[in-house]
């Protein structure tokens, strides 16, 4: 199986000296924040790679996945298309794209709203549930393998820290 490159101790040493270099022209908050900044980069890429072969043999990109797991996370798995877009961060005309690529998959199916016929409703499907079902277990043990090095009250930390940075950071923009 391939995986694109990970990120390593080497790149990570690369960007210490990048912003090590960069130090005389910032602020002096700035190197740290860029420093994580770029950790974060590099922890993301690190998990799209153990992810990728999981979500290519299901079909999946990144952003398909997090459209089903959006939908599959919604009560009754069913959203409007700007709700979709609003939990994803993702623009109007990209959930369109996305949901044509997953409803072609026969993954979700877009039907009117009984409440109110203007509305457009975003449903899984016996099949896109079912395809979650079986990726969800394979996924969970890479989140867990990666997270493993943290102890419980150090993965809750994290958890209070990046909810606080989203929410300073203002809504998901695409």
């Amino acid at each position: 199986m391939s995986h694109p490159a990970k990120p390593g101790r080497r790149t990570v040493r690369a960007a210490e000296a990048l912003l090590a270099r960069s130090k005389p022209g910032l602020p002096p908050n700035s190197p740290q924040s860029m420093e994580l900044v770029h950790q974060l980069q590099c922890l993301w890429k690190v998990m799209l790679a153990d992810m990728h072969d999981t979500l290519r043999e299901a079909h999946l990109t990144p952003v398909t996945y997090a459209t089903l797991l959006v939908l599959y996370q919604a009560q009754d798995g069913v959203m409007t298309p700007s709700a979709l877009a609003a939990s994803t961060g993702e623009q109007p005309t990209n959930v369109s794209r996305i949901g044509n690529e997953l409803e072609a998959m026969q993954l979700i199916r877009r039907s009117r709203s009984a409440h109110d016929r203007r509305t457009v409703e975003l449903r899984l499907t016996a099949r896109g549930i079912a395809q979650m079902d079986a990726l969800l277990p394979r996924l969970h043990e890479r989140a867990e393998r990666t997270f493993s090095v943290l102890s419980l009250s150090e993965k809750n930390l994290l958890l209070r820290l990046q909810k606080k940075i989203l929410a300073h950071a203002g809504p998901l923009a695409g």
